[in-house]
């Protein structure tokens, strides 16, 4: 049992909460865990290093354990996950397409420095980046090299006509759908409408619209770091109280320390160097996919 449509990225460009509408249609099974990421390191268990190591525990990389998540499909049409390391991964396409070679792919891109600013405060806010943007993004090569979790790469995951190119050499355009963030977010119901009429099921369906993996200001980096990452309470917790319980309340703690301040700005000086280093890869991604990408202000 193998998925036959795929949501692969890009990442912190609205794959969550697409993840959640697309689960809520009749005719589609969503993978439980949402991202598998085993096409990215198909039998092969991942060797991350840094503050992320952890991440080794969690990818699905056996062929068996990934088939074994679509246990539940029943006699549901369309088998899915969403796993947004798929589009930066350049292993993940030919794995793909050796796999699935009819697999459906859905694409979701959204303005390139908005995406790496974002990625970079959800990181930050959730305790795994210490540095300013400025310098995270200087340390990029290094973190590479030290073989650190691909998220770190916060520029070189927003240029996507490389990313976008291997797709589309590999598969059909009549597989893929190629859809931007922006238009998500101004009409959800239209671009869901558009998403199942690409997957050839129910159009009419609509599904309750809310927006998912937003980043959110902590009024306490402190307590977030310590709800979000503290072993204690996982240890004492643990032996009384059971897992979706003790995530409820981690949740609710979280949503607590939550400030309505507006989210930090890019520095201007800075915003401008970062955008001008996109524009000839917005150029050249404009011409591939046939889309007018103005919206993006380049």
């Amino acid at each position: 049992m193998l998925p036959n449509f795929l949501v692969v990225g890009a990442a912190k460009a609205g794959t969550t909460s697409l993840y959640h509408y697309l689960k809520q249609h009749p005719e589609i099974y969503m993978s439980p865990v949402k991202e598998p990421y085993y096409f990215a390191y198909m039998d092969s268990r991942p060797n991350i290093k840094g503050p992320n190591s952890g991440w080794n525990d969690t990818v699905i990389y056996n062929r068996a354990d990934y088939e074994a998540l679509f246990n539940g499909a029943g006699d549901k049409k369309m088998l899915g996950e969403c796993s947004p390391l798929y589009l930066f991964s350049s292993a993940a396409p030919t794995n793909i397409k050796n796999v699935i070679p009819n697999c459906k792919i859905i694409i979701l891109l959204r303005q390139p420095l908005d995406r790496a600013y974002s990625h970079y405060l959800h990181w930050r806010i959730n305790c795994y980046e210490s540095l300013s943007f400025e310098d995270a993004i200087a340390a990029q090569e290094e973190r590479a090299k030290n073989g650190w979790l691909w998220v770190y790469q916060y520029i070189e995951v927003s240029r996507y006509s490389r990313q976008i190119a291997e797709y589309k050499r590999l598969f059909n355009d009549k597989h893929l759908f190629i859809g931007l963030f922006e238009t998500l977010i101004e009409n959800p119901a239209l671009f869901m409408k558009q998403v199942f009429s690409f997957l050839e099921i129910n159009n009419e369906f609509t599904p309750s619209i809310e927006v998912h993996n937003k980043t959110l200001i902590p009024k306490s980096i402190a307590l977030n770091r310590f709800y979000r990452r503290s072993r204690i309470i996982k240890a004492v917790l643990k032996p009384f109280i059971p897992k979706h319980i003790r995530a409820s309340m981690k949740n609710y703690f979280i949503s607590k320390n939550q400030s309505s301040k507006q989210k930090p700005q890019i520095e201007n000086q800075l915003k401008r160097r970062l955008h001008s280093e996109f524009v000839d890869d917005v150029k050249q991604l404009q011409v591939m996919i046939k889309n007018d990408l103005s919206i993006w202000q380049y």
